[in-house]
């Protein structure tokens, strides 16, 4: 059992650390100047220990589940499915079947800490910070990406029109301290959930942030608000009159207000006109500049087939269409 041995020698102390920056460093401390193009190195680096090491102890759990019995292996990866609520006989019964097969103490405290693992990074699946369907590091570097291209300031307006699952507002609740955010949803229900999760997930001094705001075919409610900055994705293609919504996007901004679109352009349609409604990366620029918009910036999603583009109200160079 020598690498079981090696394996329970994992500092404690460390792991303990991980939990807290993880369970409480990302719902309160923020994530740094993100105006300045940095983020918290501090709880990245927890982060990533995390991932890190929940990759490793479950390769030593695997190997060692399959050299006393290949159901137990199976019985464990069944396990990590499972809330910690509904959990709580079956591990029982697999901490009884372990101890039966002569399974040590070291074993049964690694298969403890790879379910504890699991189970904490799941935490955040809502931001996709941890996706099973997909590379986790690309999901949070995505995450990063998206705030750095927002690149707002505390005290500053915010609002995402069509919010869908809130991927960008979990971001910006876990990201900043002091923003208005106001969430902007067509679907009642989705918007009155959205509103409820917030409001469970965060402290007060973040959920109280949240404004959520009824949407509209044509307008988005938000006009003479004075926004710093509106936020529209995969959205835009869908919408019926998109010249009279963003001749209301532009009563909604401030005077020195943007706008940051994220789309999966027609060119890029990665499931070959499963949408129709996409459209050409061109025809958003034709729409946007002729509304008196001007392309500020453009960065293509970490392995992604969106492109997420800033746009000012005439204020920086325009680029090529």
């Amino acid at each position: 059992m020598e690498w079981a041995q090696h394996s329970y020698g994992y500092n404690c102390r460390k792991t303990m650390k991980i939990k807290i920056l993880l369970w409480f460093g990302l719902l309160f401390s923020g994530v740094g100047d993100l105006a300045g193009q940095s983020v918290s190195g501090q709880i990245l680096d927890a982060y990533f220990t995390a991932l890190t090491r929940q990759h490793q102890a479950n390769a030593e759990i695997s190997q060692a589940l399959r050299h006393l019995s290949p159901d137990l292996e199976e019985d464990y990866r069944q396990l990590l499915q499972l809330t910690e609520q509904d959990a709580t006989l079956p591990w029982a019964y697999f901490r009884r079947n372990l101890e039966r097969v002569g399974a040590g103490a070291p074993l049964l405290t690694l298969c403890e800490e790879g379910r504890q693992l699991d189970l904490m990074l799941r935490r955040y699946h809502n931001l996709r910070l941890v996706d099973p369907y997909s590379q986790l590091t690309v999901d949070t570097s995505q995450s990063m990406q998206r705030l750095c291209f927002f690149a707002l300031t505390e005290g500053e307006k915010v609002a995402e029109i069509g919010f869908g699952y809130g991927y960008n507002l979990h971001l910006l609740a876990l990201g900043y301290r002091n923003l208005s955010i106001y969430a902007n949803e067509l679907d009642a229900h989705r918007l009155q959930r959205m509103e409820e999760t917030i409001t469970e997930e965060y402290p007060a001094s973040r959920h109280q942030q949240f404004h959520f705001i009824n949407g509209a075919i044509a307008s988005t409610n938000l006009e003479n608000l004075d926004l710093d900055l509106i936020i529209m994705e995969n959205v835009f293609h869908h919408l019926s009159d998109q010249t009279a919504f963003l001749r209301s996007m532009l009563k909604s901004l401030g005077e020195n207000g943007e706008i940051v679109i994220i789309e999966e352009f027609r060119e890029a349609d990665r499931q070959g006109g499963s949408c129709p409604d996409l459209i050409t990366r061109k025809q958003l620029l034709d729409l946007l500049i002729d509304s008196g918009l001007e392309l500020q910036s453009e960065q293509k999603l970490l392995s992604q087939y969106k492109t997420m583009l800033r746009f000012g109200k005439g204020t920086g160079t325009k680029l090529n269409k």
